[in-house]
């Protein structure tokens, strides 16, 4: 650097036209190879244009007059350094403006943001075009995807709204067939417990009991019954020697404090089904889940979404707890809803519905009353049946 500044100090005409031609190179890099040259004719080039800007002071330099300035210039020693410099600069700009045209073009590359204007083509553009041709084809590019990407969302706006739409329409036709086939269902079953009497009784609820299946079913649109829906009805009675001898799920030194229990005496199905009996508690606090709870609760109902994870009351022993854990895996419960069975002003009984799968009632609180506010109608067709002389 030093031995610059003292070559500069002994040659201030070479120095200053050194810096004229470096500022001029500066000049053409920047402007004139930022012209777009793609769509006009040589002449009109803004390159060539420049360029003659260029030119001007090496002319000045050739047919002036620089003895007057230093008597030891050399015309050709200044037209060179004019002319290094310039070069120099220009190419210095064009290339480093070239660079940082590949860097941006590569970043938007890695951020999958290039607009498919890739790094290859944005260089040939520069170099070849101009720094405003290049701008230009990116503006386009990018206006392209942008249009692209728009109409993209508006497609998958369009295809959530109909996806929306059918599934609303769907929901409707099913909430209007299942309506349908409920007020038919419970059409059946009023009619049914009417005319049940003490030696149809049984074949009577058993019939309303396939028709409250036949709802849930509905309900959840079960046509396939994957879900493995069955309903079943327990009648409350008082408890004799013959009820104890048959109790579930009572510790045997306590069956005979036993006062009142539930015993099932009808499924959904014909098929054989064992006829058990529970005892039902003197309290809800102490009131085993399902039936016993729904015979108290004062919402005459209670449900149990998974079988495998039941809140029981403190006063269930650990024995009567696996007693009842293993009573459910041999029928394959997971979940199961009682509603209580009023008729003619006294409760009768426990309407149960149960399913291979959890949340059979619904998993929202919302739900599960909408699906016991369904059944309440036909369990009291079952109280009913129950109730006829």
């Amino acid at each position: 650097m030093s031995t610059v500044l003292n070559w500069a100090a002994a040659n201030p005409l070479y120095a200053f036209g050194g810096l004229v031609g470096l500022a001029v190179g500066v000049f053409y890099g920047f402007d004139g190879w930022s012209g777009n040259t793609a769509n006009v004719e040589f002449k009109d080039s803004p390159r060539l244009k420049n360029l003659l800007w260029v030119l001007g002071p090496g002319v000045a330099a050739f047919f002036g007059d620089i003895k007057a300035l230093d008597p030891d210039a050399k015309r050709s020693v200044l037209l060179l350094v004019y002319a290094a410099a310039w070069l120099g600069a220009g190419f210095l700009v064009v290339l480093l403006w070239g660079f940082v045209v590949g860097v941006s073009r590569l970043l938007q590359v890695l951020n999958r943001r290039d607009y498919g204007y890739h790094v290859g083509d944005a260089l040939g553009d520069y170099f070849f075009y101009g720094y405003r041709f290049y701008r230009s084809k990116l503006d386009e590019y990018r206006a392209r995807s942008e249009a692209t990407a728009d109409a993209a969302t508006r497609r998958a706006v369009a295809e959530a709204e109909r996806e929306k739409a059918a599934a609303e329409a769907a929901k409707e036709n099913q909430s209007a067939r299942f309506y349908a086939h409920y007020l038919a269902q419970l059409n059946y079953c009023v009619t049914a417990s009417v005319a049940a009497r003490a030696n149809t009784r049984v074949q009577v609820v058993r019939e309303i009991l396939r028709a409250i299946a036949a709802v849930l079913k509905s309900y959840h649109n079960d046509d396939g019954e994957s879900l493995h829906i069955r309903a079943n009805l327990m009648v409350i009675e008082d408890c004799d020697a013959e009820l104890r001898s048959r109790l579930l799920f009572v510790p045997e030194n306590r069956k005979q404090t036993i006062a009142r229990c539930l015993k099932l005496i009808a499924f959904d199905t014909d098929e054989s089904q064992a006829q058990i009996v529970i005892p039902v508690s003197a309290s809800l606090a102490d009131a085993l889940p399902g039936a016993p709870r729904a015979l108290l609760h004062p919402a005459g109902f209670d449900v149990v979404d998974d079988v495998t994870a039941i809140a029981y009351p403190e006063t269930v022993a650990p024995a009567i707890r696996k007693e009842i854990s293993s009573y459910f895996a041999e029928n394959l419960f997971r979940s199961f809803g009682s509603v209580r069975a009023i008729g003619r002003g006294e409760t009768r009984g426990v309407l149960n519905v149960d399913a291979r799968s959890p949340f059979i009632f619904g998993r929202s609180d919302a739900e599960k009353e909408r699906v016991v506010k369904h059944l309440l109608p036909l369990a009291t067709t079952l109280g009913v049946a129950l109730s006829n002389p």
